[in-house]
């Protein structure tokens, strides 16, 4: 399937999405551990199933299996943390405002196995898109 399938199903209306998506991972400045890894977190955050095994396909190509692990570990602890301060902003209750979230994230102390510069671009994905 791969990013070129994904492309060849975004329709006419959206054609600035596809040219986009043929561009960015292709001329991209960020080294590609960085860009597939980043595509691969918006892909795993988006709950889309098509994307992700598209770009997940294509990222095979640039990432181990160290930085795949990688890639899944920082989208669900960064996911985990963006609802809970998502929902803090939202609640009008002072006193739970207050509270720790007290959530286990044991992964964010080794980087989830990869260098601290990728976890955090990763992460900074994850966050666009749960935003």
């Amino acid at each position: 399937m791969g990013v070129d399938a994904i492309r060849s199903n975004v329709p006419e209306y959206a054609k600035d999405l596809r040219l986009n998506l043929g561009s960015i991972m292709t001329t991209s400045s960020l080294e590609s551990d960085m860009a597939w890894g980043a595509a691969l977190t918006a892909a795993l955050v988006s709950k889309n199933e098509q994307v992700i095994q598209g770009i997940l396909e294509d990222a095979k190509e640039h990432l181990d299996e160290t930085h795949i692990n990688g890639v899944k570990t920082t989208a669900a602890i960064m996911s985990l943390t963006n609802v809970w301060y998502k929902f803090t902003d939202l609640i009008q209750d002072d006193e739970a405002k207050k509270l720790p979230p007290k959530l286990r994230m044991n992964a964010i102390m080794n980087h989830a196995g990869v260098s601290p510069a990728l976890f955090e671009g990763w992460g900074l994905a994850a966050s666009v898109v749960n935003a």
